[in-house]
């Protein structure tokens, strides 16, 4: 009973079809609750590294989809859901097959949403669209949309104000707007929101729960200070871990390799203008023309070649972005606490 062991739900759920089959034969509807509970399990599970889970998962939706279409109902709502879970393992393959499929199955799902007027949905299908095309040429994920991002934080927000900021579905729809957050370089809210959400649901749900793991995770990630740099093996990122005030430098790790290999890499200290800021908050100091930023927080969100300058975005909403030099800029390893 407890649904937040991932491989007991999964256990749970395959047994609960392997009842339905015995017990009641030829049940195409009856079939559904099981086969939509395999999916749950598998998708808060890590099938994204096990071909093996992404094969179940995909032999699931495809199973609900074939019960759907051959009960003659009309519960597009739960064929849709099979699409998007189907669209969902297929992308994880990352092959071109996998994500041309993907395309195929995520399309439908879009074009169900639009025809009953879910306009919201549909935006957020398309940006998962744009994300495996993408993927499959081989560019930057683009960012989403000042539009499309909007539209997910006001469907956070909603969630909040109907159901509580700690009920799961809430939890979820805040994870989903984390994850925006973070491919469209809004990495302060981002990481900010990870932060709240994950105290919320270790206080709510406990420790062990999903949501909670699915959290923890995201928030490793968030803050994780990443910082790049040429060396004799080409353009390389490493893990910035701190800064040395008396050397005036930075210390990383790395270089990072894909998978990562913890034993070869090293801890070296570098100055200020030998790195890019890849994926970090920062902090303005030593500013004398614009010393009102001094101490400010934001995100890079551009490097200007031609000035040498950071375009930096700032938490206060009442400041513009403003471009910024290297030497005036220090990584923020710790937020400072909301004004």
């Amino acid at each position: 009973r407890q649904n937040y062991q991932r491989q007991v739900a999964l256990d749970m759920a395959n047994a609960l079809l392997s009842f339905i089959d015995k017990n009641y034969p030829g049940s195409e509807v009856g079939k559904l609750g099981g086969l939509g509970m395999i999916i749950d399990a598998i998708s808060i599970m890590d099938y994204w590294k096990k071909a093996e889970l992404r094969e179940e998962g995909k032999q699931a939706a495809n199973q609900m989809i074939s019960a759907i279409q051959e009960s003659g109902q009309d519960i597009n709502d739960q064929l849709m859901f099979a699409y998007s879970a189907l669209a969902k393992f297929l992308e994880a393959d990352e092959t071109r097959d996998g994500y041309d499929k993907a395309l195929q199955y995520y399309e439908k799902v879009r074009d169900w949403n639009k025809s009953v007027g879910d306009e919201m949905c549909a935006k957020g299908v398309e940006a998962a669209m744009d994300r495996v095309k993408s993927k499959r040429d081989g560019r930057e994920v683009k960012p989403c949309s000042d539009e499309v991002l909007n539209d997910i934080r006001a469907y956070y927000d909603n969630c909040v104000r109907e159901m509580g900021e700690s009920s799961a579905a809430t939890l979820q729809a805040g994870i989903s707007l984390s994850r925006a957050l973070s491919n469209s370089v809004h990495g302060l809210e981002c990481e900010r929101l990870l932060n709240k959400l994950a105290i919320i649901s270790r206080r709510i749900h406990g420790t062990g729960h999903e949501i909670t793991l699915d959290l923890e995770i995201d928030l490793d990630l968030c803050s994780e200070r990443r910082v790049g740099m040429m060396t004799d093996d080409g353009f390389k990122q490493y893990y910035a871990l701190r800064f040395d005030d008396e050397e005036g430098k930075h210390v990383v790790k790395g270089p990072i390799s894909n998978p990562r290999k913890p034993d070869e890499e090293r801890i070296t200290t570098v100055a200020v203008n030998d790195i890019i800021i890849i994926r970090a908050p920062v902090i303005c100091h030593g500013l004398k023309n614009a010393a009102h930023l001094n101490g400010k927080v934001g995100d890079t969100r551009s490097f200007d070649n031609k000035t040498g300058r950071y375009r930096v975005r700032f938490e206060d909403k009442s400041l513009k972005s403003a471009l910024v030099k290297p030497e005036n800029l220090r990584i923020a390893f710790d937020l400072p606490d909301e004004k």
